[in-house]
């Protein structure tokens, strides 16, 4: 990604700087400015890697428990409750699937949440300081 932005960058610098010293040291610039973000970048997505592999046993149990515990009630709202016991209604279609969805949301947002957000906390609080 950072060789596409550079790539695009540099031909415009040397439309508006041609041949000229400070034309080369701004394309430098921004050349090494770019490969440090990438750099930054790395670390980051290095950090939440790390910050996935460690925690406790309830951060790294709970939403796999709870997706098991949905697969596990979609043949029993499925199959096994409407041809054994036609009678009880225990969870209709529609509740499931409203469930389900919002399973899909907590899971995926409150997971990037839960990993980037001390990141960029982080980052924050060391803009802030400069």
């Amino acid at each position: 990604m950072i060789g596409t932005i550079i790539s695009a960058i540099i031909p415009l610098i040397s439309k508006v700087l041609p041949n000229t010293a400070e034309g080369k040291r701004l394309s430098s610039e921004i050349t090494m400015a770019l490969l440090a973000k990438e750099s930054e970048l790395q670390a980051t997505m290095r950090d939440i890697a790390v910050a996935e592999v460690t925690g406790n046993l309830f951060q790294s149990s709970w939403r796999p428990a709870l997706a098991w515990m949905l697969i596990a009630m979609l043949p029993w709202i499925m199959i096994i409750q409407p041809v054994f016991f036609p009678e009880i209604t225990t969870v209709t279609h529609s509740d499931f699937f409203t469930v389900l969805g919002l399973f899909g949301s907590v899971y995926g947002l409150g997971r990037s949440v839960e990993k980037i957000g001390p990141a960029m906390m982080d980052k924050f609080n060391r803009n802030k300081k400069k």
